[in-house]
């Protein structure tokens, strides 16, 4: 994230994704590593004292990895696709 306040960069780490991995799977392993920034996002906010600003920047974080979370959330809903 440009600009950010330095330490409060909040990333999800994406697992390697086999060959055989279907979509479903790719989406649950995307899921569980943004709820787990997500935590960790919000611990950070209690760890250590955070200026407004800094404060301000980590909840932007956080809102921005809830909404990738909702979006993966429909997809994972979504039926699967029919085979041609």
């Amino acid at each position: 994230m440009a600009g950010a306040t330095p330490g409060l960069e909040i990333s999800c780490s994406r697992e390697l994704v086999t060959p055989m991995s279907t979509e479903r799977e790719k989406l649950v392993r995307d899921i569980n590593g943004l709820k787990e920034s997500v935590r960790l996002g919000w611990l950070e906010t209690a760890a250590k004292p955070m200026t407004p600003a800094e404060r301000l920047e980590l909840r932007k974080s956080i809102d921005s990895l809830v909404t990738e979370l909702n979006t993966l959330r429909i997809k994972l809903d979504r039926p699967p696709k029919a085979e041609a």
